[in-house]
């Protein structure tokens, strides 16, 4: 039985220590995602300007936002 993976969707932006550190927890945990960069992204921006980084799937269901940490990676793999 093949389980499906959401497409995971990164909101961040340059500059941004939190969205660095949530981006090499990601890759470390091997999870494919898309970065959407709020600066260039008008409704990023206004759905999440002060709370940055956002972790969220393609129907805008919030995973893990703001401060990411191996564990909240981790416990995300075990939903996923």
């Amino acid at each position: 039985m093949m389980s499906f993976m959401p497409e995971l969707l990164l909101y961040s932006k340059p500059g941004c220590g939190l969205c660095d550190k949530a981006k090499a927890l990601l890759n470390a945990a091997n999870l494919e995602y898309t970065e959407i960069n709020i600066l260039e992204n008008p409704e990023g921006m206004a759905m999440y300007a002060f709370e940055i980084p956002v972790l969220t799937d393609s129907s805008g269901h919030e995973f893990i936002k703001g401060n990411f940490s191996e564990s909240r990676v981790a416990a995300l793999l075990m939903r996923l």
